[in-house]
C-alpha cells in the first residue's frame, strides 16, 4: 500500500500542480505586468508597483509608487520611475560601491533616465533623456574602453556606448545588442557565437565582414525593411515591419523561428501578419495579434502552457482576448480583457500565487478585479 502511495505522489508531481489556485484581488485595472525571474509584478492604473514571489511573498506587496517599468537581472532588481529616477536593490547590485552586500531597500542610483534593458544575467543598459546609451555590468565579450581597462572594478563602471539612440534590442543571456539611432541606422556588438550553446548567432550574418568573433566596438549593420520594433533572443532577432508583419532571422534552435526545422535561418523568414507584439525566451516565442489572440511555438519544458512538453513547430493559439502579457524563461503572465490575471510555469516561489507548488502546466487564474 505504501509503495502505491509513493507512486501516486510521483505521478502527481510529474504532471505539475494538482491544487486549485486562490486568486488574489485588486481594486484597480492593471496597466502592465512583468514576469521577471522568480518574481512577478504588476503596475496598476495609479502607477503603483506591486510584487510577489521569492523576494516579496505569496501575495502582492506594494513596493513603490509612480513607476514606469521594472526589470531584473540575476539577484538585481531595477525600477524606473515616472520622474526618470532609476532605483536598485538586491544582492547583485551593479551601481552600488558595496555591491557584495545584500540590500532589499530600493536605492536611487540615477536620474534623467528614459529606458532600461537587462539581459537576464549581468548587463544593464540605460538610455538617458539626452538619448545617450550607457551600460553597466560584466561579461566576457562586451563594450570596453580605457576607463574600464584601467579600473579594478571594470564591470561596475557606467560606460557610455553611443549618442542619438532611440531603441535597443538586447540578447537573452549574452552581451549582444543592436541599437537603432535617430538617423535610422542600426549598430551591433557582442559575440558571433551564442556562448551558452556554441551556436551561430545572428551577428554571424550581420557582421560577416568583421574578422573578430568578439566585437567590442559598435559596428553599423544593414537590416531589411522598415522596422517598427525588434527583439533579440539567444542568437535570433524578430522584427515587426511597417505593415505589422513579423519576421525571424538567425539561430533556430528550439524552433525559435516558426515553420522551419533548419538550425540557422540565413535570410529573414516571414512568420505571421497583423502582429502587435512579440516576446521570446530561450525556449518559447509568444506573439500577440491585433485581434488579441496569443500564439506561441517552441515549448521546451512545456513553456507554452499546453500541458505537455513536446516540441511545437507550428504557431499555435494559446489564449483569446489578451490585453497584455509577459514571458520569462520560467513563467508567463497574461492579462485578459475581463481584467483577470493568468499564468503558467514554475511556481516554486509563489510567482503564480497561492498555494505554492512546483509548476502549473496550463494557465491558472492568479488574480481578479474586485468590481470589474
Amino acid at each position: 500500500m505504501k509503495s502505491r502511495i509513493i507512486i501516486l505522489v510521483v505521478i502527481l508531481l510529474s504532471s505539475g500542480c494538482q491544487v486549485k489556485t486562490n486568486p488574489f484581488e485588486y481594486d484597480l485595472s492593471l496597466k502592465s505586468v512583468y514576469a521577471e525571474g522568480n518574481n512577478s509584478y504588476y503596475i496598476d492604473q495609479n502607477n503603483a508597483l506591486l510584487g510577489w514571489g521569492q523576494e516579496f511573498g505569496d501575495m502582492p506587496n506594494k513596493l513603490m509608487e509612480n513607476v514606469f517599468e521594472v526589470k531584473s537581472n540575476f539577484k538585481q532588481y531595477l525600477v524606473l520611475k515616472s520622474d526618470g529616477s532609476l532605483w536598485e536593490w538586491g544582492s547583485n547590485r551593479k551601481f552600488s560601491s558595496s555591491f557584495e552586500q545584500e540590500n532589499h531597500i530600493p536605492t536611487k542610483e540615477l536620474e534623467n533616465v528614459k529606458r532600461i534593458w537587462t539581459n537576464s544575467e549581468s548587463l544593464t543598459y540605460v538610455l538617458m533623456n539626452d538619448d545617450s546609451l550607457w551600460y553597466i555590468g560584466g561579461d566576457e565579450c562586451r563594450i570596453i574602453d580605457e576607463t574600464m581597462i584601467n579600473s579594478h572594478i571594470s564591470g561596475r563602471v557606467l560606460t557610455k556606448i553611443m549618442d542619438d539612440v532611440v531603441d535597443l534590442a538586447v540578447s537573452w543571456r549574452t552581451p549582444n545588442a543592436i541599437a537603432k539611432k535617430k538617423d535610422g541606422s542600426y549598430w551591433a556588438w557582442g559575440s558571433k557565437v551564442h556562448h551558452n550553446e556554441k551556436e551561430d548567432d545572428i551577428l554571424q550574418t550581420l557582421l560577416k565582414d568583421v574578422d573578430e568573433n568578439c566585437i567590442t566596438t559598435p559596428k553599423e549593420v544593414e537590416l531589411p525593411y522598415t522596422i517598427k520594433g525588434m527583439i533579440y533572443t539567444a542568437g535570433t532577432i524578430y522584427f515587426i515591419d511597417e505593415v505589422d508583419t513579423l519576421w525571424g532571422w538567425g539561430n533556430n534552435n528550439n524552433h525559435r523561428i516558426n515553420n522551419s526545422s533548419q538550425t540557422y535561418i540565413e535570410n529573414p523568414k516571414l512568420i505571421m501578419e497583423n502582429v502587435s507584439e512579440v516576446q521570446s525566451t530561450e525556449f518559447c516565442t509568444f506573439v500577440l495579434l491585433k485581434d488579441q489572440s496569443l500564439w506561441g511555438w517552441g515549448n521546451r519544458l512545456g513553456c507554452l502552457g499546453l500541458g505537455y512538453d513536446d516540441p511545437v513547430i507550428e504557431s499555435t493559439m494559446l489564449l483569446k482576448q489578451v490585453k497584455m502579457f509577459s514571458a520569462d524563461i520560467a513563467h508567463t503572465l497574461v492579462i485578459l480583457e475581463n481584467d483577470t490575471l493568468w499564468g503558467w510555469g514554475t511556481n516554486k516561489y509563489s510567482q503564480l500565487g497561492k498555494p505554492k507548488c512546483r509548476e502549473h502546466k496550463v494557465p491558472v487564474m492568479i488574480g481578479k478585479l474586485v468590481n470589474p
